[in-house]
C-alpha cells in the first residue's frame, strides 16, 4: 500500500518523546509498504539530521519552520477561534508539497500523528484516514491551567477550550483514531464522536537496552529519562521519587535498587530534577546529560525501565514481570 504519514516534528533521530512514537510507526509500516512522510523541522540542523529517515521510508517531505515564525503565527491566532498550538505548526510550503504529493500518488492510507499535523490533510479526499492523537493535548492544557497562576492559567484554559473543539471536529473527519493509554481513551470518549478509537501503547525497545555485560549481576537500576523543562516529565519524576521508588525498594529488600533520573533542563542544567524538590532523596541520582544512557543501562544485568500511565504500570524487561502500583493520580 501507499501510505501518507504526516507528523508534527521530523521524527529522526528518535531522541525525544515527540519523535520516538512516529518513528517506530514509520519503521514498522515501511517494512511492507511504501511510506511518504511529511513533517516539519525547527532548524536547518534538525532538517539535516532528519535525512536519516529516508532509510526507513520511500520519501520524506520536510520543511524548516523557524521558531520566530511559529511564535508569530501562534500569537496572531490568540484572538481567533484557531488554537495557537495549531497555528504554531502551520507551514504553507509543507501544505503545498503535501497537496502535490497527493495529486501525483494514489495513497491508500493517510495516517496523521498528533492533531496539530492534521491540518495538512483536511482537504484531501480518499483513502482510509487514521488520526493518532497520542495524547489529547487539550487535556494537558486544562491540567496546566490548574497548576499555573494568572495570567498563564487563563491563557492555558482558553487554549484548552479552543483545542478541545478543534479535536472534536478533527475526529469526525477520520475513519479511525488511536491514543496512547486507556486513560487517553476515556478522555477521547468525552469528545462524544462516533469514530472508533483504540489504544496503541508506547513500549520499550528491550533489545536495544538489553544488558551486554555480566558485571553487576546483583544490581538493579531504575532509569527515568526525559526533558526536565517539560512539566509532565518533572511531575512524573517527582511522583516516581515520592511514591513509586519507595514501593519498589520495599518489594526488593535484598536488592540494591538505585534510581537514576536524567534529562536536559534549561532552568537548572546541573540538576534537572531540582524543580521536583527532591535533591536529598536517598539512592536517587540525577544528571543533565543523557547520551550515555544506553551504555549505563547495558552495564546492568537486572534493570527496570518504567513509564507512568493511568494504569500505574512499571515494566520489568529483564524478568518480563510487571509490577503494578496502585495510584490515585
Amino acid at each position: 500500500m501507499n501510505i501518507l504519514f504526516v507528523c508534527h516534528r521530523l521524527p529522526f533521530p528518535p531522541n525525544r518523546g515527540g519523535k520516538i512514537r512516529p518513528f517506530h510507526m514509520i519503521q514498522h509500516l515501511g517494512r511492507k509498504h511504501s511510506v511518504t512522510v511529511a513533517s516539519l523541522a525547527h532548524t536547518q540542523h534538525e532538517f539535516e539530521q532528519g535525512a536519516g529517515l529516508k532509510e526507513f521510508c520511500a520519501a520524506v517531505l520536510a520543511e524548516v519552520l523557524p521558531n520566530s515564525l511559529r511564535w508569530m503565527q501562534a500569537g496572531a491566532a490568540l484572538p481567533s477561534n484557531t488554537p495557537s498550538s495549531v497555528a504554531y505548526f502551520r507551514s504553507a510550503r509543507l501544505h503545498r508539497r503535501v497537496q502535490q504529493a497527493w495529486q501525483q500518488t494514489r495513497f491508500d492510507v493517510v495516517m496523521v500523528h498528533c492533531a496539530f499535523a492534521a491540518q495538512y490533510v483536511l482537504g484531501l479526499r480518499g483513502g482510509f484516514r487514521i488520526l493518532d492523537f497520542g495524547d489529547l493535548d487539550s487535556a494537558k492544557w486544562f491540567d496546566y491551567s490548574e497548576h499555573r497562576a494568572l495570567p498563564l492559567s487563563l491563557g492555558y484554559r482558553t487554549e484548552a477550550r479552543k483545542l478541545r473543539r478543534y479535536e472534536k471536529q478533527l475526529a469526525g473527519q477520520f475513519d479511525q483514531c488511536t491514543v496512547t493509554t486507556p486513560g487517553e481513551l476515556e478522555e477521547f470518549k468525552t469528545l462524544q464522536v462516533a469514530v472508533p478509537c483504540q489504544v496503541i501503547p508506547n513500549g520499550v525497545d528491550a533489545g536495544y537496552f538489553h544488558p551486554r555485560s555480566p558485571r553487576h549481576a546483583d544490581s538493579s537500576l531504575i532509569a527515568f529519562l526525559g526533558r526536565m523543562d517539560y512539566f509532565p516529565n518533572v511531575d512524573g519524576a517527582a511522583y516516581c521519587a515520592r511514591a513509586i521508588f519507595p514501593i519498589i525498594r520495599r518489594s526488593l529488600p535484598r536488592s540494591p535498587v538505585r534510581c537514576l533520573m536524567f534529562g536536559r533542563c534549561w532552568r537548572t542544567p546541573r540538576s534537572p530534577w531540582r524543580p521536583c524538590g527532591l535533591r536529598g532523596a536517598r539512592r536517587i541520582r540525577s544528571s543533565s546529560s543523557w547520551p550515555w544512557a544506553s551504555p549505563l543501562w547495558r552495564r546492568h544485568r537486572r534493570h527496570v525501565g518504567f513509564r507512568l500511565s493511568p494504569g500505574g504500570i512499571c515494566w520489568w524487561p529483564a524478568s518480563r514481570k510487571r509490577l503494578r502500583i496502585k495510584s490515585s493520580s
